[in-house]
């Protein structure tokens, strides 16, 4: 296909005239724009992924209301899973005779399977790591 003489005529005189040179840059600018936001997002997508791994402790979670079937267990380990069983519900706890909505949570001997646990002896205090669950009490 040939590009007739005057389109390329009229290329010329737009390009010498500084409109293409307006256009080429805003085209960059768009381009460097569009691929920094790109990064950025992945970034955060990936910091997100490791924080919610450690605030659930573990790299994925199944959740139901009812027993979990033995055979989906045993297909996990087969798998060369690591699996803990964490059971957990709300309720009220009453203290200094005030009324507290918490969460209660029984969790296996392998919890956390990813991250630490982090405990204090009360609220606000320091904290330290804790590997594996915190004793029954």
């Amino acid at each position: 296909m040939r590009i007739p003489r005057l389109a390329l005529r009229l290329l010329y005189r737009q390009w010498r005239a500084g409109e293409l040179h307006l256009l080429l840059a805003s085209l960059v600018l768009a381009v460097g724009s569009m691929t920094a936001v790109g990064f950025f997002t992945d970034r955060i997508h990936q910091a997100l992924g490791r924080q919610a791994a450690e605030m659930l402790g573990a790299d994925l979670v199944l959740a139901t209301s009812r027993e979990t079937p033995p055979r989906l267990r045993r297909r996990a380990l087969e798998a060369g899973l690591t699996v803990t069983r964490v059971v957990e519900f709300p309720s009220m706890a009453f203290a200094a005779g005030r009324s507290h909505l918490v969460s209660v949570a029984a969790v296996g001997e392998a919890y956390p399977l990813r991250g630490a646990l982090r405990i204090a002896p009360r609220p606000f205090a320091a904290s330290r790591a804790v590997r594996g669950a915190p004793p029954p009490t």
